[in-house]
């Protein structure tokens, strides 16, 4: 079971929860971020908050992560979702101020 997003919930998550954030489909016709490369940064948030010393990330690699599209047929993430919950964590990274922040139109590659 995948559970939803909701504002302020990042403090205090656990790496568990994290893998199992769950996202919106996009609405029928449109294309989101490819599920793939958002896993992938998920597991990566994960391993980083498992273990910071072990694992090498920032907030700056969370700001400048880029998905591509979903294949054709598929929908993928809905953007909206996705960005929200990234800009949270970079929001609530200790080291990034609270008026750092990204907007979602950095992060789609072609």
């Amino acid at each position: 079971m995948r559970i939803g997003i909701f504002p302020g919930m990042i403090e205090g998550m656990t790496p568990s929860e994290i893998h199992y954030i769950a996202f919106r489909k996009p609405p029928l016709g449109k294309r989101g971020y490819d599920e793939d490369d958002v896993d992938d940064l998920l597991e990566r948030l994960e391993r980083f908050f498992r273990d910071p010393a072990g694992a090498s990330m920032t907030a700056d690699d969370v700001r400048k992560a880029q998905f591509r599209k979903p294949p054709i047929g598929k929908r993928g993430y809905d953007t909206g979702d996705v960005d929200d919950f990234l800009d949270q964590v970079v929001n609530e990274w200790p080291q990034v101020k609270t008026d750092q922040s990204f907007p979602g139109s950095h992060r789609s590659a072609s």
